[in-house]
């Protein structure tokens, strides 16, 4: 989660990886998937060079965090989604 889609876009594509797209979410499958309810959202998608690894960036436009509350639950937007997934042949190796 950033605050600033656009600059951490870029940092990120200036370490190499490539822009796959961006666009806004909202709606009840969002926020069914997030846990939170009135989600809006921009996101960007960024792949790793090799096309084996990519980085959703998302910056939540509602609803509002708890301030920057360090301690508050995960789906919260003001902290960081702790969740990541690799493909299962990456794992074993």
């Amino acid at each position: 989660m950033v605050d600033d889609l656009a600059p951490v876009t870029a940092f990120f594509v200036e370490l190499g990886l490539k822009l796959q797209g961006e666009g806004r979410v909202e709606g009840g499958w969002v926020d069914r998937v997030v846990g939170l309810e009135g989600v809006r959202a921009a996101i960007a998608m960024v792949e790793t060079p090799d096309g084996h690894g990519r980085l959703e960036l998302t910056k939540f436009h509602t609803p509002s965090g708890r301030g920057g509350d360090r301690h508050a639950p995960a789906t919260r937007p003001t902290t960081a989604l702790r969740r990541g997934t690799t493909a299962p042949e990456v794992v074993s190796r």
